[in-house]
């Protein structure tokens, strides 16, 4: 079996906006929110922010790490609408 983990990478968000992670297949691992805001965080398997929804996070005033470790087949988007700041790590 192959290690996931090969290739890790991480994208770094800081806009409230719509940000396309990763176009293709691929694995999802975390989602740490660093300065969360009072907001909605929507993470579509997508290259747009629409489809098959991965994830919605609503944050509080806690930073935190959400595991989520699922494969996506189209894409990751990842809808930041209250300017969070965020670490996305993706393989």
């Amino acid at each position: 079996m192959a290690n996931q983990w090969q290739g890790q990478k991480f994208k770094y968000i800081t806009t409230g906006a719509t940000n396309v992670v990763l176009s293709g297949t691929g694995f999802l691992h975390t989602i740490t929110l660093g300065q969360p805001a009072a907001g909605l965080i929507t993470v579509y398997d997508n290259t747009a922010a629409s489809g098959t929804k991965i994830a919605e996070i609503a944050s509080g005033t806690v930073a935190q790490t959400f595991i989520l470790d699922c494969q996506f087949g189209i894409g990751l988007t990842v809808v930041n609408a209250a300017s969070e700041k965020l670490t996305v790590t993706y393989g």
